[in-house]
């Protein structure tokens, strides 16, 4: 430390730089060392006298220091006694010691109650999400989850809609969910459409993929009540209904075809600029589908609607195989499940039947988390990789349900099918370890 120049030695340290050279240079005879935090005072005329004031407390001098940083929100002062242990104060400019901490990573209290301020705004703006599900075993992990989705959630109700399973055994799960799973018989299960926007039965029921139940075929047993709590009317008119009476503050989380999001749109043309958003899983841009070459499953369901809602939301979010597909989770941490929280031997249960498909289809031993994923986009969007285009459905033909993404990069000459969509937003990237890592903790909780 160069005591001729105070401050010198400071001035230009960040981080690590200011504690290594603390711990080497400090004198041994010096009993403490008082460093402002911020540049755009005078400390002679502003802080030091404060500082020379609660320096009294140590029995001497207290040596002070420039030191040219900012602490978020509040300009303070630093001083270290060294004494003993390092026990570092944070003072305000009024002397106030407004934070304690023992040791270089201690938090300080300053900080802690910027978290904990930041947190009880976070949680008064509490994300209110709608989830269009169609309850097989990918949709567990969230579904069953209903009790604590997650601290800055607050689900408004399930809306149940035809894909893993038929409609009618959609509902059924997702009342097996709520109200046996997780005693929450305030979460609504509303019942969706169970043809498509032309009128089509669902074609294709993925039974093979989890189970003739859509439960991995454990067969867990149902109340012979359990459908008389069906909430009354229909999935269209509970989610225009949600959104109107929280406008501009429910999501709608759409993890099956979207039937329900298109039907609701019909009723209320104007409602993409009254909810928040629509986090969408479903298409595979850059990769092949899962139902064929072009198609992934949940558009392949009804490409009409998702060109209804791709062509009117523009508070859209997409993600789908290119992300999906990218997110792993091993037989390992599969296994790992069992006993943990409420759902976790459950969900253990009823994998053991879809991880078998993957074994059989993709050779691998793991699943792939595609509605976890999307779950996990509504809470961390910033684990993804986020592209703005335009998408179009493929709605006849051998490619139906495939994607294609106008990625605005060029103009084109001429009109084409595109010019008539909303530019959305579609994931093409994602930080899969983060993902896994929240997943795997909502399970076990």
């Amino acid at each position: 430390m160069n005591q001729s120049t105070p401050g010198s030695a400071f001035r230009e340290l960040r981080g690590d730089d200011f504690w290594q050279v603390l711990k080497y240079e400090q004198p041994s005879s010096m009993l403490g060392v008082v460093l402002c935090y911020t540049s755009k005072c005078l400390p002679c005329k502003e802080c030091k006298p404060i500082m020379e004031e609660w320096a009294k407390e140590l029995d001497d001098k207290v040596r002070f220091y420039q030191f040219a940083l900012t602490l978020p929100n509040k300009e303070v002062a630093l001083a270290m006694d060294v004494r003993s242990s390092p026990t570092f104060l944070v003072i305000g400019k009024d002397g106030e010691i407004v934070a304690r901490s023992k040791g270089r990573a201690a938090v300080v209290e300053e900080e802690d109650r910027a978290k904990k301020k930041q947190k009880k705004t976070m949680a008064s703006e509490k994300t209110l999400l709608i989830i269009d599900t169609d309850p097989g075993i990918g949709a567990m992990d969230i579904s069953s989850s209903t009790t604590n989705v997650h601290e800055n959630v607050t689900v408004l109700g399930l809306t149940t809609i035809y894909g893993n399973v038929p409609t009618r055994m959609a509902t059924r799960n997702a009342l097996y969910l709520t109200r046996v799973l997780a005693n929450r018989s305030d979460v609504p299960v509303v019942e969706g459409s169970r043809t498509s926007l032309r009128g089509a039965s669902k074609e294709r029921i993925a039974d093979f993929v989890h189970g003739s139940d859509g439960f991995g075929n454990t067969e867990p047993e149902m109340p012979d009540t359990l459908m008389d709590h069906v909430h009354p009317g229909s999935a269209a008119e509970f989610i225009v209904k949600m959104a109107h009476e929280h406008p501009g503050k429910v999501v709608v989380l759409a993890l099956a075809a979207l039937t329900n999001v298109a039907l609701a749109l019909q009723l209320d043309p104007g409602l993409g600029d009254v909810l928040k958003n629509i986090v969408v899983l479903g298409g595979a841009m850059r990769v092949n589908g899962n139902v064929n070459p072009a198609a992934e499953a949940n558009v392949y369901g009804d490409p009409d609607a998702a060109n209804v809602v791709f062509s009117r939301v523009e508070r859209c979010q997409l993600l789908g195989l290119d992300v999906t597909h990218e997110c792993v989770m091993s037989v390992e941490e599969i296994e790992a499940l069992k006993d943990k929280g409420l759902y976790g031997t459950f969900l253990r249960d009823i994998t053991q039947f879809y991880l078998q498909y993957h074994r059989d289809v993709y050779s691998m031993e793991g699943i792939f988390l595609h509605d976890a994923a999307a779950f996990t986009a509504v809470v961390h969007p910033e684990y993804f990789e986020w592209h703005t285009g335009k998408v179009l459905v493929v709605s006849d033909g051998p490619a139906k349900g495939h994607t294609i993404m106008d990625g605005l990069e060029r103009p084109w000459i001429g009109s084409n099918a595109w010019d008539d969509h909303v530019p959305i937003k579609v994931a093409l990237g994602v930080d899969r370890h983060k993902v896994l890592e929240f997943v795997k903790d909502r399970m076990s909780q």
